[in-house]
């Protein structure tokens, strides 16, 4: 079984000063997705409340329509 070699791939270790100037990585971006994930879907959830409002008020009205 091989074993990974890192510096095949040329990565090396991080010294005391690079590591102070890693700004979060990819965690805040992580942070926003899922805040403008959370915003969307309460978008798409107000429209489907919407519109099951709007065709109920549809139905009564042809039900309406065809009793009279």
């Amino acid at each position: 079984m091989k074993t990974l070699d890192l510096n095949a791939y040329g990565v090396s270790e991080m010294n005391a000063a690079e590591m102070r100037q890693t700004d979060g990585g990819i965690f805040p971006l992580v942070i926003c997705g899922v805040v403008i994930t959370a915003k969307a879907a309460a978008w798409i959830a107000g429209g489907c409340v919407a519109a099951g409002i709007f065709g109920a008020g549809v139905y009564v009205g042809y039900q309406e329509a065809a009793n009279n």
